[in-house]
């Protein structure tokens, strides 16, 4: 994946290493905690490196604090997108760095000398917070999802303790000397836990930061000199200040608009804190409590950190997320119709400001990508790396030359389809810009094809003779599968998202998210044949058996479209409760089944046009696909907490079992017989192999 390019213009080299602190405004109720420059930003123990993870594309990106150029690139977490990477931590002298996947429930292990992920730790349930002891052997992070710390040991790669906290936490920071670890909670708590052993590892006191509560303190930051804690507040656009002797709030001081991330500057006494609301950071003198100066950045920061030598600030800029976003949208969004990443406008984040502490000034921006979720500096400061929710991937930024080093990434395989005359089925590795050819007989890669940027959906035709992938860079690729090469491309329209045959194999159709509307391609010829205008952002379709009707689903419309392949024109549109996701029809052409944003499956009666019946199904169901006699579906569960397959019996209308696969499952082909399922789990970069007759998988193909 090309990075953006990355100028220097006005930064200037003050020292061995920097330090950067990324900013970041979710805008879907997510606003994590920043722990001493431990999450999503985090640099080197040395200063030389900052990373930062980017949420959009699952990336730690390592950035060189010098000349605040990438260095390198990460791949973390497990799944294809959505994974959500928040916290940033180093272990000792910033050999490994933790990287929580907020999604994933897990915290990824990575070398920072390879710019590899080397392990993958079960954590609670939604890791936000992280911070790392000074020495670097604990690293603590902070479970949203369950309410929970857990304690990781860094010599072993373990999970060594979890504290039950009873609140959502947000915010950590420690006190080296009292061995005491203050946790800031969404309903503004602060609990205090004792950290001298492991044994006697324990809540010890609780107290509320302020007096009315629902403040939401996101943010903490220890002054060792006057062990006093500064704690943000986005309720009232606030620092609280809380002596840790009397566990009491001593002061308020106003800063600006949703205050999140603090860093201090020990030294000087003072405070950075990040104002997502207004696009500011509030300096704070706090030897006098008040606002010294007042930055603007643009964007919406939430992350700050110093340099070292506390010569320059970092700052995350991010856009917003709209709530109504999909982990797939957002991949799907953050990509231009050439397969680029859509570059941010100036005041919109989606990078890096650096603040020279000095002036008290903008010194530069370093554009990073969509959504860069995190940044953490290694010890030595010779690179800091920051990570892309979206495909997981780390950036790793070499501060001396402003360049990235290196880029870790997986296959992410989203898409998959079985050959209908048997023998391979065919993977769509969205991150690789790749397809996996998989032998069914030997349970291997045959081969893995080229093809264009990003591709997310792909069909065979029924000869088999021919695959059809459609790639976010606009493009369809036709596979000669005997040569196992791309024999011709067409291009379909700006953002294509999937693609589907009628039974001759005689024209492919594909949803064009940007037009809404449906290409229809002349296989024969290879070439546009018509355009049929649809709902709100068509995101998949599925042929009837006949070949007479397409149907659409229109993922920000509510909406079914239902297209006659004779007239090539819209005949009916189904309204849906909520928006869609994936959809298949049932064997005998009788129901459409369609996967919805709530846990919902419904059955869509195909001569009525209406939904006939409706099940919830936990764990985000995903892609779908029917049995070969109708009687079963099978349903990828891509957000469940122990990944599945949800197996429905039609006739039931009930889950009758789950079938556990791997990390991530994105995407689910069943053979011609119905006797095997293939499952891409793309947080793992696999596919797993179920024999549905057993009712278990049989194989686990590595991508």
């Amino acid at each position: 994946m090309k990075e953006p390019e990355v100028g220097a213009t006005g930064h200037r080299r003050r020292g061995a290493s920097a330090l950067l602190a990324f900013c970041c405004c979710l805008g879907l109720g997510v606003q994590a905690a920043k722990a001493d420059a431990a999450r999503r930003l985090a640099v080197d123990p040395n200063g030389k490196r900052i990373y930062s993870t980017r949420m959009w594309d699952d990336n730690v990106l390592a950035i060189d604090a010098s000349t605040l150029s990438p260095a390198a690139v990460v791949r973390v977490g497990s799944q294809a997108y959505g994974n959500f990477p928040t916290g940033l931590a180093f272990g000792a002298r910033g050999r490994r760095l933790y990287v929580g996947n907020r999604r994933d429930n897990s915290v990824s292990v990575i070398d920072t000398v390879s710019a590899r992920v080397v392990g993958t730790l079960e954590v609670g349930k939604e890791p936000l917070a992280m911070l790392a002891d000074p020495e670097g052997t604990r690293i603590y992070v902070g479970n949203e999802g369950d309410t929970s710390v857990s304690v990781i040991d860094t010599t072993t790669n373990s999970v060594c303790a979890t504290v039950e906290l009873g609140h959502e936490p947000t915010a950590l920071a420690i006190d080296p000397v009292r061995k005491r670890l203050y946790v800031a909670d969404k309903f503004s708590h602060l609990t205090v836990i004792d950290v001298a052993t492991d044994a006697k590892i324990a809540v010890v006191a609780e107290i509320a930061t302020d007096v009315d509560t629902g403040y939401r303190t996101v943010g903490l930051a220890l002054d060792p000199a006057t062990r006093r804690l500064y704690v943000t507040r986005k309720g009232d656009d606030s620092i609280a200040i809380v002596d840790t002797e009397s566990l009491a709030v001593v002061a308020t001081v106003k800063v600006g608009r949703q205050p999140g991330s603090l860093t201090l500057d020990s030294l000087r006494r003072r405070l950075y804190v990040a104002n997502s609301g207004d696009g500011t950071v509030s300096i704070l003198d706090a030897g006098r409590g008040v606002v010294a100066a007042t930055v603007k950045v643009g964007g919406a920061p939430s992350e700050v950190a110093l340099d070292p030598g506390g010569e320059h600030c970092y700052v995350t800029l991010e856009r917003a997320l709209l709530p109504s976003r999909d982990a797939t949208a957002l991949l799907d969004e953050a990509i231009d119709p050439a397969g680029r990443r859509k570059p941010a406008a100036a005041d919109e984040g989606d990078g890096v400001a650096v603040i020279d502490t000095v002036t008290a000034t903008v010194a530069t921006r370093l554009p990073l990508g969509w959504q860069p979720e995190g940044l953490a500096v290694d010890p030595s400061g010779r690179r800091f790396y920051v990570r892309n929710a979206v495909n997981g991937q780390v950036v790793a930024i070499d501060t001396a030359g402003h360049r990235v080093s290196e880029v870790i990434a997986g296959h992410t395989p989203t898409a998959v389809t079985t050959d209908p005359a048997g023998g391979y089925v065919y993977v769509a590795n969205w991150s690789a810009d790749t397809v996996s050819v998989l032998d069914t007989v030997r349970l291997s890669i045959g081969a893995n094809i080229p093809v264009g940027k990003h591709p997310n959906g792909i069909a065979v035709a029924r000869t088999g003779s021919r695959a059809y992938v459609v790639s976010a860079s606009g493009e369809v690729a036709v596979i000669d599968t005997a040569a196992r090469r791309v024999a011709a491309t067409i291009r379909v329209g700006k953002r294509p998202l999937a693609i589907a045959l009628d039974p001759s194999g005689e024209h492919a159709y594909v949803a064009d998210a940007d037009a809404n509307e449906v290409v229809v391609i002349d296989t024969a010829r290879q070439r546009v044949a018509a355009t049929v205008k649809v709902g709100n952002e068509p995101a998949a379709l599925a042929v009837h058996p006949s070949g007479r009707f397409v149907y659409v689903a229109n993922r920000h419309g509510r909406s079914i479209s239902v297209i006659d392949t004779a007239t090539a024109s819209v005949v009916a549109t189904v309204p849906l409760p909520e928006n869609p996701k994936r959809l298949a029809t049932s064997p005998d052409g009788r129901k459409v089944y369609v996967t919805g944003f709530a846990d919902t499956v419904w059955a869509i009666d195909s001569i009525s046009t209406r939904i006939a019946a409706t099940l919830h199904a936990e764990g985000g169901p995903l892609d779908v696909a029917p049995s070969p006699d109708g009687s079963r579906l099978y349903i990828a569960s891509f957000d469940r907490n122990e990944p599945a397959v949800a197996v429905i019996d039609v006739r039931r209308w009930t889950v009758s079992s789950w079938l556990g696969v791997g990390r991530g499952p994105a995407g689910i082909s069943l053979d011609s017989s119905g006797k095997r399922a293939y499952v891409t789990n793309s947080r793992d970069d696999s596919v797993s192999v179920i024999d549905t007759a057993l009712g278990k998988v049989i194989a686990t193909i590595e991508e």
